[in-house]
């Protein structure tokens, strides 16, 4: 659940400030503001406090920045962001996350009328919504997973389990399509992809497609 700024809670408060890219304002990308010494967060019970090694850019992202959600449900001042990697700085008694822990995950700060965000030096978020970073991908990689690759997943779960079956994905290129791409892959499905000419290599010899459609070309 999102979160605005809220002042004077004791329990695990975090005192003191952190850097943070926040807007005030909807508009361009100009309105989104450096900031040094915006107010840290508070951790809950049930969440983490985790210092942030990278975070992605999604469509939910800019969209808010520009106003393309419905304004009333922005809180401003607005940190964007809701992937992230980083390091556990803080968490509940019997956690199975420690202090050092790398963990990545979708905190669900992307939600408009949460105040704090991932594109901060330090972010809460519920521990259900982590997991630990496999040990040979990096922060920036492990930033770049989790909400492409969970609306992946829920665009083809209800077709599951997909092996011998015929699955078209559009875009293959792009974030979610790239990861649909591999999942239906993984189950044993033939995979169909739309790209540009110059993804073909990609969607087929990286990602494993089976045929990659030109949609300039193709209808």
């Amino acid at each position: 659940m999102g979160r605005g700024l809220q002042p004077g809670r004791a329990e695990g408060e975090q005192q003191g400030t952190m850097a943070a890219a926040v807007f005030r304002v909807f508009g361009p990308p100009s309105v989104l503001q450096y900031e040094r010494d915006f107010p840290k967060p508070s951790r809950r019970k049930g969440e983490v406090l985790i210092k942030v090694a990278a975070a992605s850019v999604n469509p939910v992202d800019w969209k808010t920045r520009k106003g393309e959600v419905p304004r009333f449900t922005v809180t401003r001042p607005k940190i964007p962001g809701g992937d992230v990697a980083g390091v556990v700085q803080e968490a509940d008694p019997g956690s199975q996350f420690k202090p050092g822990d790398r963990v990545f995950g979708c905190t669900g700060q992307q939600a408009p009328w949460s105040t704090y965000g991932t594109y901060a030096e330090y972010v809460v978020a519920p521990e259900s919504t982590l997991l630990p970073i496999p040990e040979r991908t990096s922060f920036h990689e492990a930033a770049s997973v989790p909400l492409a690759a969970m609306t992946a997943w829920q665009a083809v779960e209800s077709s599951m389990p997909l092996s011998g079956k015929r699955v078209l994905v559009h875009a293959g290129a792009g974030g979610v399509g790239s990861f649909a791409i591999q999942i239906a892959k993984a189950q044993g499905a033939y995979v169909a992809t739309t790209c540009s000419a110059r993804n073909a290599d990609f969607v087929t010899k990286t990602l494993g497609a089976d045929r990659a459609i030109d949609y300039n070309k193709e209808k």
